[in-house]
């Protein structure tokens, strides 16, 4: 006789890069001026159900860097990561799943130092450093 198992299972079945933009409102001008700026990072998490006990989860970083004296945008960086993932055999009930995914999201650290990688090489490649 097979047992069945009932303990709760959770999976990772794929990390991806859902998107990706560098925006630099002000160039080629800004480099024509020694600037100095300030940087807003912005973290958000979404989740949704797929199907069966699979859900997408999906964790945005944006980097807003504006000039200290004029206030104006020196550059706009944003990634969203992605993930798939599996619950199954949780207790909670769906209207609370959804609570979780993005707790388990914002926990799950290589996903967010790829996001601060990412967007780390695409301001040195524009020089903004």
């Amino acid at each position: 006789m097979t047992e069945i198992n009932n303990n709760p299972i959770f999976e990772i079945n794929r990390v991806y890069t859902q998107d990706l933009s560098f925006e630099s409102p002000k160039a080629p001008a800004i480099f024509k001026q020694e600037s100095k700026f300030s940087v807003d990072v912005t973290l958000d998490t979404r989740s949704s159900f797929l199907e069966a006990e699979f859900y997408d989860v999906v964790l945005s970083i944006t980097v807003t860097a504006k000039d200290n004296t004029s206030k104006e945008v020196v550059y706009i960086a944003e990634t969203k990561q992605a993930g798939i993932f599996t619950l199954k055999n949780f207790s909670l009930r769906s209207s609370e799943k959804r609570y979780l995914l993005p707790c388990v999201l914002i926990f799950y650290f290589p996903m967010l130092v790829k996001c601060y990688r990412m967007l780390s090489r695409v301001a040195v490649s524009h020089h903004y450093t």
